[in-house]
């Protein structure tokens, strides 16, 4: 199965794609410069992640992602980290960013079963490293939150999007998460 990722990461060679290609996948990289909206239409590929960026997300000028993915028939998103930021803060949500940066392995809870935890035990192990964060009292009553941590959303789902603030490419849980969303 080939898979896109465009790239916030500002390196030529981010994790998820080594993972996606370990794990047997094809795999097609776009830069973050480039129109997704336009070229995910275009293309055949089903499943497309946008990586998390060390680009601080609360900037004047900081790139966004265009909200018209959540609407694409026959098109997923899994967005990590800066990329969830961009589209919830679109989407009402607020974002807080912090003085420090979090960068740690720590134990989540799975609030509910689906098709995402197939396989899984919670807490699952996870990884991050960010600054801004979401209170999930600011969630939407329509996106589904699957994963909280301390009061922030780690997890959710919205449409046709999953919605992690975790890097699921940096654990063995995470990959797993990932197959299963791939496999659905």
């Amino acid at each position: 199965m080939k898979v896109g990722i465009f790239n916030y990461a500002k390196r030529d060679l981010p994790t998820i794609e080594r993972v996606l290609k370990e794990l047997g996948f094809d795999v097609v990289i776009y830069d973050y410069k480039e129109n997704h909206y336009e070229i995910m239409q275009k293309s055949n590929i089903k499943h497309w992640f946008f990586t998390g960026s060390p680009m601080d997300i609360t900037k004047d000028r900081a790139p966004q992602l265009d909200t018209r993915i959540l609407r694409m028939e026959g098109k997923r998103v899994f967005l990590i980290c800066y990329a969830m930021e961009s589209i919830l803060g679109q989407l009402g949500c607020k974002l807080i960013k912090r003085e420090r940066n979090r960068k740690r392995t720590f134990l989540l809870d799975i609030l509910y079963n689906n098709y995402l935890t197939k396989g899984l035990c919670s807490p699952i192990k996870a990884w991050r490293n960010h600054e801004t964060y979401i209170p999930v009292s600011s969630l939407r009553p329509c996106i589904k939150l699957q994963m909280q941590y301390e009061g922030e959303v780690m997890t959710c789902l919205y449409k046709n999007a999953v919605m992690t603030q975790w890097h699921p490419e940096h654990g063995k849980d995470g990959k797993e998460m990932i197959m299963n969303w791939l496999n659905r």
